[in-house]
């Protein structure tokens, strides 16, 4: 018995003794923290306090008081100003200690912390309209500037673009060359009312803000010259001997000799005609032999520049030859800096090109220059002025160099739009029976870049001619039809045996898919495919059956890729997955069937609502996680999870989109369309922009879907995500809607970091810390 007890003592020491010595060791870490405290170091009291915590989560460190580890670090966290942490400590603190000292202490803590918060949004809210008034103030003075430049009031214009450049110093670059030039117009006015005085300080100011404007330099010459008063006529007035008057010769007897003036003069425009030649001579030859640049030349006939003009410079001041055309001076040396690989350069020299003087040939460079320079927000725009540029239309060489560099830069969508903006000013500039090559080339170019919707509207145009001499267009129609959504020739153009081959909608009605799936009606046309609504005979349930792009079936590999992924997708069964029943050849064709969801999608609840409340989130996020989950667990990943995949039915019911085969499908022909990167930009996670796909990337997107159902926006938007990204910088949730519980913050952050390491390991993890809110 004796023996018995002993045993039993020494199993409870063992038990026992090492939570003794956890809690004696978080007792000291407590004291570590306080004396930190005491002495104002609040982070290393956080650093102290989390590892007491940490071997006692009960928060007892503190004489044995349940929770008073949260509480005090709690305070340090209010100290750092770090409310909404010290919110979260002082919360648990209460759970531990409902009635107890701690808990009340806590209570109020937490209420001061509230305050504190709120006057924190309230300053950084007065701090964020004071910087958008002034944003919109140094925006305001900018273009009335502009605008009074161009009216010809250049003081107006002098203030106001002044004023932009004081009031924000990154407008600087941008107001430099209007402001240099509005000074030189303004000094020309002076000159020319004989206030010298007034000139040479305009045109001085000028030439501060640019010293290459040789022209404002040689009338700020003149002026100096008139404010000095007239040269002597003769050596004799520089010696203080006065040149004999005209009336004083005549007093003298003697004549004045007109004759020497006259020589003069004719001298003078003999010199400038010669110059005027040689001029125009040295522009002819450049226009013929220079070198073909993407550069296009300006038009002749343009005016010399009056006193004062601009100057455009880039890397270096651009000068001009006396005669010499100022335009194509200008496009000779922005051919060569871009030649050079200077973009910079270039485009900067375009900043002082007045608007108007902006030709076709010159937006043509400054699309490419955008490009170059990753300015993709901006080639967007200038896109608009040269969709329909007379000099891409029909110069399938510039055309492609454009287009080329859009795939190069990642811009497909761009260069698409690129592609109908030449199409449509084809068509109206080119009829397609007069000049059929150009068309013909388009369409194959089209064709090779992966714009087959374009490609197969252009060879049906072929088909409903009826030109003989393009035999392949029949063909090369037949083999798109199922690439890209594209209405069939009319029946009368069809050769005989033809219809069949452009069927577009579809099987024969009667037939039936695997002998099963009976189509009853389109849905509607996808990215993937078409859509149409089927019924399982076996099963009697709906069905929506997509008939895929035929574009895998070029790449053999990945069509194989795509089946071998068929198989996977099909074992998948849960409850808030849209389930793939499989994937059935026939007649040539590649159809995918899956559930079919009667329903709404997330995506068009947003469009209507704009935001939901943070319970129907936490509902909602509460189904697609538990999906995104079970797929993690057999090695799925969707790749693209957006409001637009996630379905809500009638019923309540929550349902992921397009998991698995689809998105499977979807990168597919990424590669073999030669895109750079599959999904919506808007949700992709940073690593997914260089081809990299984990299961941390659909956690990503879940981040940015959360936010948007929130907030009723996007974390980021613009041509620049991938760097917004990779920076996290994003407004906060809190800052938009600062009612929400504290910690909301924490929970996205940790879903949008750029680091896939540092997200929620599991989508449930993610959900679990959103249900605690």
């Amino acid at each position: 018995m004796k023996r018995f007890f002993n045993r039993l003592l020494l199993a409870a020491l063992s038990v026992l003794l090492p939570a003794a010595l956890l809690a004696g060791e978080a007792a000291e870490r407590h004291k570590r923290a306080q004396a930190y405290y005491d002495k104002g170091n609040f982070a290393g009291a956080v650093a102290e306090y989390t590892k007491a915590i940490q071997l006692d989560p009960s928060g007892s460190s503190d004489k044995w008081e349940a929770g008073s580890a949260y509480l005090d670090r709690g305070g340090a966290y209010f100290n750092l100003g770090d409310y909404d942490r010290a919110i979260a400590d002082y919360n648990e603190a209460i759970r531990r200690n409902p009635r107890g000292p701690v808990g009340s202490k806590a209570k109020s803590d937490r209420e001061d912390a509230y305050r504190a918060r709120r006057a924190q949004l309230d300053a950084e809210s007065l701090r964020r309209a004071a910087a958008e008034r002034q944003k919109a103030a140094v925006i305001d003075h900018y273009n009335i500037g502009i605008e009074a430049y161009q009216l010809g009031d250049y003081s107006k214009a002098i203030s106001d673009l002044t004023k932009a450049a004081e009031n924000n110093s990154s407008m600087t670059e941008s107001v430099r060359p209007y402001l240099s030039l509005a000074y030189g117009k303004r000094g020309d006015k002076a000159y020319q009312a004989g206030d010298y005085s007034r000139a040479v300080a305009d045109y001085n100011a000028a030439l501060r803000l640019n010293p290459g404007l040789v022209n404002i330099s040689a009338s700020r010459d003149a002026a100096v010259q008139k404010l000095n008063g007239p040269k002597p006529a003769s050596g004799a007035g520089a010696f203080g001997v006065k040149a004999p008057s005209k009336s004083g010769a005549a007093a003298f007897g003697v004549k004045g000799a007109p004759a020497a003036p006259a020589q003069d003069n004719t001298l003078v425009i003999s010199l400038i005609i010669a110059l005027a030649v040689l001029g125009g001579a040295g522009y002819f030859l450049y226009r013929k032999y220079n070198p073909d640049h993407m550069a296009v030349n300006r038009p002749t006939g343009f005016q010399a520049p009056e006193p004062g003009g601009e100057v455009p410079y880039g890397g270096q001041p651009v000068f001009y030859a006396a005669g010499g055309n100022k335009a194509a001076q200008f496009d000779l040396r922005i051919g060569e800096l871009m030649d050079a690989g200077d973009y910079s350069g270039a485009l900067a020299a375009y900043g002082t090109r007045h608007p108007a003087d902006i030709t076709d040939g010159d937006r043509i460079n400054l699309f490419e220059l955008h490009l170059r320079l990753g300015n993709f927000d901006r080639a967007g725009l200038v896109f608009e002025g040269i969709k329909g540029n007379a000099k891409l239309t029909g110069n399938l060489e510039l055309y492609g160099k454009l287009a080329g560099l859009c795939y190069e830069k990642g811009q497909g969508a761009l260069a698409r739009r690129l592609s109908r903006g030449i199409f449509e000013s084809l068509r109206q500039s080119m009829d397609i029976r007069n000049s059929p090559e150009q068309y013909y080339n388009f369409a194959r170019y089209c064709e090779g870049q992966g714009d087959l919707e374009l490609a197969a509207e252009i060879y049906r145009m072929f088909i409903e001619i009826g030109r003989d001499g393009y035999q392949d267009v029949l063909v090369r129609y037949n083999d798109l039809k199922g690439r890209a959504p594209a209405a069939p020739p009319p029946p009368s153009r069809l050769p005989q045996g033809g219809a069949k081959a452009f069927r577009s909608g579809p099987p024969p009605g009667g037939t039936a898919l695997a002998g099963r799936y009976e189509l009853v009606g389109e849905l509607g046309t996808g990215g993937m495919g078409i859509v149409y609504r089927g019924q399982d005979s076996k099963t009697g349930q709906p069905v929506a059956v997509k008939r895929m792009h035929t574009v895998l079936k070029d790449s053999p590999g990945e069509y194989e890729r795509f089946i071998g992924e068929a198989k996977i997708v099909e074992r998948l069964s849960h409850p808030g997955i849209v389930s793939v029943h499989g994937v059935v050849e026939q007649d040539g064709e590649t159809y995918l069937i899956f559930d079919f969801v009667d329903g709404r999608t997330l995506g068009d609840i947003l469009k209507e609502k704009r935001r939901l409340p943070l319970e129907e989130c936490k509902r909602i996020f509460r189904e697609v996680c538990s999906a995104v989950s079970y797929a993690h667990k057999n090695n799925i990943i969707h790749r693209d999870l957006k409001p637009g995949n996630i379905m809500l039915t009638a019923a309540g019911e929550v349902k992921v989109m397009d998991f698995g085969l689809a998105s499977e499908l979807r990168e597919c022909m990424t590669r073999v369309t030669h895109q750079t990167v599959s999904g919506t930009p808007a949700y992709m996670a940073p690593e997914q922009y260089s081809g990299t796909v984990k299961r941390e990337s659909d956690i990503y997107g879940m981040g940015v879907c959360l936010y948007e159902m929130l907030t009723g926006t996007l974390p980021f938007s613009g041509h620049e995500m991938e760097k917004l990204k990779k920076a996290r910088n994003y407004q906060s949730v809190s800052a938009i809607l600062p009612w929400l519980p504290g910690g909301t913050d924490a929970v996205i952050d940790r879903a949008l970091d750029p680091e896939p390491s540092q997200r929620y390991a599991d989508a449930l993890d993610f959900y679990e810390a959103l249900r605690n809110l």
